[in-house]
């Protein structure tokens, strides 16, 4: 650990994150969106970054609260790696990653640490009883309902703690995590990062063809979302596909 003489663990905190960026890019060069290792290996493979990006957190995470610096520092090489673990293209947002990835924020697993090490230390405190993980989905929910960024993803999945809870369906493939995010291949998304010329439907023609256009009313795939409508027997919609699909494994896979 590097302590430096201001205790903030700033110097610490930044070769940590160095460390961890350096191992997520040797580990990217065997982890391609496509033809790559499935997502419980890329899960196994991003332990590794956590726990260098983790190491000695009970003695460093109470500085979290008093050094910005340092939680963008932490979440920013997180978000290297777990973009790798789920499929998904560099520009979907850090809380869309994370939420998607069902993995909380790395300045959320540091104070859950410290959590842990102090109740394992000292069985007798206040806080003790309290269970850290639960502690900490209830803050990453808080902070994930009053997120700016990742809004389509937060309208597919409002509760994270329900879908990180889930007991199938536990792996994201390359294009499910393009609906999830939003960010694939989408007129939309491919306007904007300059790969067409304007963001409308090729195939119906309307003026933007988004991730809601292209799953909720394409003209296109109008027959495929009635016979899904009639399999799950409910509405299909932004709002209450997700929840449709935690229900059963059968509904996740009828799509």
């Amino acid at each position: 650990m590097v302590v430096d003489r201001t205790i903030l663990f700033k110097g610490h905190v930044k070769k940590a994150a160095a460390r961890a960026a350096e191992i997520g890019k040797q580990l990217a060069r065997i982890m391609p969106n496509l033809g790559g290792p499935r997502e419980d290996r890329r899960r196994l493979l991003s332990s590794v970054v956590h726990s260098v990006l983790l190491y000695g957190a009970p003695s460093w995470a109470q500085t979290l609260e008093i050094v910005p610096g340092n939680v963008r520092t932490l979440n920013r090489a997180q978000r290297r790696v777990l973009l790798r673990c789920v499929c998904a293209y560099r520009t979907v947002s850090e809380a869309a990653t994370n939420v998607i990835s069902s993995t909380p924020p790395a300045d959320l697993l540091a104070k859950e640490r410290e959590a842990m090490f102090d109740r394992r230390r000292d069985p007798a405190l206040p806080t003790a009883g309290k269970d850290p993980r639960s502690n900490t989905m209830v803050t990453w929910q808080e902070r994930w309902s009053t997120e700016e960024s990742g809004s389509w993803t937060r309208r597919l999945i409002p509760d994270v703690r329900r879908w990180c809870a889930r007991s199938h369906g536990l792996t994201t493939s390359f294009h499910l995590t393009q609906f999830l995010s939003g960010h694939g291949c989408f007129g939309q998304y491919l306007h904007r990062i300059r790969k067409l010329d304007n963001p409308s439907c090729v195939d119906c023609l309307a003026p933007v063809d988004d991730a809601e256009h292209a799953f909720f009313q394409c003209d296109r795939w109008w027959r495929r979302r009635m016979e899904l409508k009639a399999t799950i027997n409910d509405p299909f919609t932004p709002e209450t596909v997700v929840g449709k699909m935690l229900e059963s494994r059968y509904n996740w896979t009828a799509g």
